[in-house]
């Protein structure tokens, strides 16, 4: 009996791991000067995380932005903690430390959905 549950769970396992989440974001795709940005609206849950689980979120929404060939430095944005907080490249900004979450959601013009 026990086998049989093994080999079962086997059979099932695969299709728990291949199932996705799908989610979509609220993207603002802006160009200041000669310089293009992508904007993406998340939970503010995302600053909640420990570093190396930003990171790697991070990089799943990069992958997710390339993807949908939107150029540009690519940061997340919420409010947190009623302030406006920004993730993204190191040493880059995009004139972000001046912007608020009013700034961006005026400026969003186009919706992205990821599959993770």
């Amino acid at each position: 009996m026990k086998l049989k549950t093994i080999a079962l769970a086997g059979l099932l396992l695969p299709a728990l791991v291949a199932a996705k989440e799908t989610v979509t974001y609220p993207v603002a795709h802006i160009r200041q000067g000669d310089v293009s940005s992508v904007l993406i609206v998340i939970s503010p849950n995302f600053f909640n995380s420990d570093g190396p689980s930003q990171a790697g979120w991070y990089k799943a929404v990069v992958s997710c932005v390339r993807g949908a060939k939107l150029a540009g430095d690519i940061f997340v944005v919420a409010s947190f903690n009623q302030r406006f907080n920004y993730y993204g490249p190191k040493g880059r900004t995009a004139g972000l430390e001046k912007r608020d979450m009013k700034w961006v959601n005026a400026r969003v013009n186009r919706q992205l959905t990821c599959n993770y």
